[in-house]
Order: structure tokens, then C-alpha cells, then sequence
């Protein structure tokens, strides 16, 4: 999975904090329109990353029935 899908499946949870999803989505948009980030975003994309690793790992898998 890339960084872009993993943007992606967090941007549109509802289990993070908002201020999260909001950051998070910022960042998403600006990485689809090809921007580049600085160096204040991008650690803030891996602390996002790294924190939320365990809802994106989750929200890949399909569900149980």
C-alpha cells in the first residue's frame, strides 16, 4: 500500500480525531495536485502515519462476518 492509499483510507475515517482528518486531508490534496511538501509536513504525514498505523491496517482488511 502507498502513502497516497494510506492518505486516502484516513482521510475519509471517521474513527481519527478530527483535527487529524482535517491536516491529513490538507496534506492529501496537496500531494494529488503534485505539490511538494515541506519539511514541517512531512513530519507531520509520518507522525500521522505511524500513529494511526493500526486503523489503516484495519480499514484494509475486509470485514468479518
Amino acid at each position: 500500500m502507498t502513502v497516497l492509499e494510506e492518505l486516502e483510507l484516513l482521510a475519509g475515517s471517521k474513527d481519527i480525531r478530527s483535527a487529524d482528518r482535517a491536516v491529513i486531508r490538507n496534506l492529501l490534496r496537496k500531494v494529488q495536485r503534485g505539490q511538494q511538501l515541506d519539511y514541517q509536513e512531512r513530519q507531520n504525514l509520518w507522525a500521522y502515519l505511524t500513529r494511526y498505523h493500526d486503523r489503516v491496517r484495519q480499514l484494509r482488511q475486509p470485514p468479518v462476518h
